[in-house]
């Protein structure tokens, strides 16, 4: 077996790590189907809705636009490679993934409901940039007079962007007269089309990327309010939660260089409602008063 494929073999813990990850990404699967769920039952009709989809002066749907910050958690842990198959020294890697932050662009539309769970339906496109990174320190021990070499400290570092094609399914929960909590979950369908990786210094070989496509389902908490009668605002975060395609045990989290990363997104996410074009929302004709008149002279 050569250098370089030891140093790809994962840590023991790997497999321990993906299991830990899978169960958080079901308990914040469980957690938010529940508040989607019962959301209808904490929102009182205090107040006119928020989504209102009788309105003769407004369509049932809009465009959305966002923005926001990406952030890739390390869910794997620091860990330990070692290797010996140089002849007399012994190799070991000490591992410490680190989070880096990113950004995304999203844009689509959105359809109202007149339903007690589900307030609306969006679907759009979101480009996502991803960033992280892994430090290591590389010991090594002479296997014949157990003797220590001087440590040499380095990283490894990711970057790639992908387009998401996703669709969600939004609970509203009205707090006051122009504020409500969002539930959402949702199907995204990912495409990896660009990817580089960089190592400094060169001591530990390159990684090949996950697969470029994947489907997974994930889950946002949001708070919006009603910038007024056709503009609302939301701010949320959001987070895979299962991944359907590649299966891996549904492990919501991305795997590179040795470490494992949950990606988690801050966005600010603003809807558009659209104006009816129905004739009994057009403001009547101005009276012509030259007109009532001839019609009121009698001679």
């Amino acid at each position: 077996m050569t250098e370089e494929n030891t140093l790809k073999s994962k840590s023991p813990f790997t497999n321990n790590f993906r299991k830990r990850s899978a169960l958080k990404g079901c308990k914040i699967c469980l957690a938010g189907l529940l508040l989607f769920i019962t959301g209808s039952v904490y929102s009182q009709e205090k107040w006119d809705d928020l989504f209102p989809v009788d309105d003769i002066y407004f369509k049932n749907w809009g465009w959305l636009a966002g923005a926001g910050i990406n952030y890739t958690i390390p869910t794997s842990g620091n860990s330990v490679l070692e290797s010996d198959t140089i002849p007399d020294l012994f190799y070991s890697y000490a591992l410490s993934p680190k989070g880096k932050v990113g950004a995304m662009l999203e844009g689509g539309a959105f359809y109202l409901l007149d339903n007690p769970v589900v307030s609306y339906l969006d679907a759009g496109i979101r480009m996502n940039w991803y960033n992280g990174k892994e430090d290591f320190t590389l010991d090594r021990v002479s296997t014949i007079d157990n003797s220590t070499l001087p440590s040499q400290s380095g990283y490894r570092s990711f970057s790639f962007l992908n387009a998401s094609l996703r669709i969600n399914a939004n609970n509203t929960i009205q707090i006051s007269k122009y504020e409500f909590i969002q539930n959402s979950i949702g199907l995204n369908v990912d495409y990896t089309f660009y990817e580089s990786q960089e190592i400094d210094p060169p001591l530990l070989p390159l990684t090949d990327f996950e697969e470029s496509f994947q489907m997974q389902l994930h889950y946002k908490l949001s708070y919006g309010f009603r910038l007024d009668l056709m503009h609302y605002m939301i701010v949320g975060v959001d987070t895979p939660i299962l991944t359907l395609v590649d299966w891996d045990g549904g492990k919501p989290s991305f795997e590179m260089f040795n470490s494992t990363y949950l990606p988690i997104t801050l966005s600010v996410q603003f809807l558009f409602l659209q104006k009816s074009n129905r004739p009994d929302c057009k403001k009547p004709p101005p009276l012509d008063m030259n007109k009532k008149r001839k019609k009121a002279k009698m001679f």
